[in-house]
């Protein structure tokens, strides 16, 4: 999987197969390891049907639960793009195989495009190192005033001294 391959889906889904998941600017989806390999191999050729032998051969390498495993992939596939608002996002031809029945367009990765759940994990880590030097300036301004006290205290001591 080329690590820097994003597709936009209907113009509002952006499709990350190296982070399995698909994603609109609010909600982001997981994907199963088939279900991306099927929706890569689908956006491959967005307007041509993906024949079902095709898939098979692909995905499940010819293997007798192949079948029921497209079958459950599709479904899959459908629901989470119904989750995202995109109804009828994969279109089945009878006795041929599957396509994708949205727009679907290869675009350059950027890490500025990295999906909400990425983005807010990001800024929690951000978050937690702001909050660490916020409690050590803290914790230095309170020994820096707290041996200011003990210094003015040892100058009161010796003035007191001088007097007495």
């Amino acid at each position: 999987m080329n690590t820097h391959l994003k597709f936009i889906i209907d113009s509002q889904i952006t499709f990350l197969p190296h982070l399995f998941q698909i994603s609109t600017e609010s909600h982001v989806v997981q994907l199963s390891q088939k279900e991306t390999a099927l929706l890569e191999l689908l956006c491959a050729t967005p307007t041509a049907p993906v024949e079902r032998s095709t898939i098979i051969k692909e995905i499940w390498n010819d293997q007798a639960a192949s079948d029921i495993g497209l079958n459950k992939a599709i479904l899959g596939l459908r629901r989470k793009f119904e989750s995202l608002g995109a109804r009828d996002a994969i279109r089945t031809i009878p006795r041929v195989g599957y396509v994708l029945n949205v727009v679907a367009t290869k675009a350059p990765f950027h890490t500025a495009s990295l999906p909400l759940e990425k983005k807010l994990k990001n800024k929690k880590h951000t978050t937690a190192a702001f909050v660490l030097i916020v409690a050590i300036l803290i914790s230095i301004t309170s020994i820096t005033i707290f041996l200011n006290k003990q210094n003015d205290i040892s100058f009161d001591e010796i003035d007191k001294g001088k007097n007495g």
